[in-house]
């Protein structure tokens, strides 16, 4: 699997058999819109951010695949919503986290798709 950014304002997520998650993270104001990687799925951002950004960039993230049939999203993140996504390797899994907190006026888009094929999309 590879991760793509673009200054902050797109994240994309390919693994070996071109399955793709991408998540809008273009911010318009007050919202704070973001991603991270967990052992469990989470429904709270309790989480230290930067820990876990410096973790992310330690992940190796080599031969890791999307399961294509997992797809949870929890709400109400001050009217914002989290979508998760597993990924696995061999016996192992982590759960991909997009989030958004807002304030009900920006929302952040994410698209999973195989190929043309769409498997899941939305907006939080």
């Amino acid at each position: 699997m590879r991760i793509f950014e673009n200054l902050a304002d797109k994240v994309n997520f390919v693994d070996e058999h071109n399955v793709v998650l991408g998540y809008d993270l273009g911010q318009c104001c007050c919202e704070h819109a973001t991603w991270f990687i967990a052992e469990t799925v989470r429904d709270d951002l309790l989480l230290d951010m930067e820990e876990n950004h410096k973790w992310v960039m330690q992940f190796d993230w080599d031969y890791w695949l999307f399961d294509k049939t997992f797809f949870e999203e929890k709400g109400d993140c001050d009217n914002g919503a989290i979508a998760i996504f597993r990924i696995y390797k061999d016996d192992k899994e982590y759960f991909i986290h997009l989030y958004n907190c807002h304030n009900g006026y920006y929302g952040h888009g994410f698209d999973f798709t195989v190929g043309k094929k769409k498997i899941q999309d939305g907006c939080l």
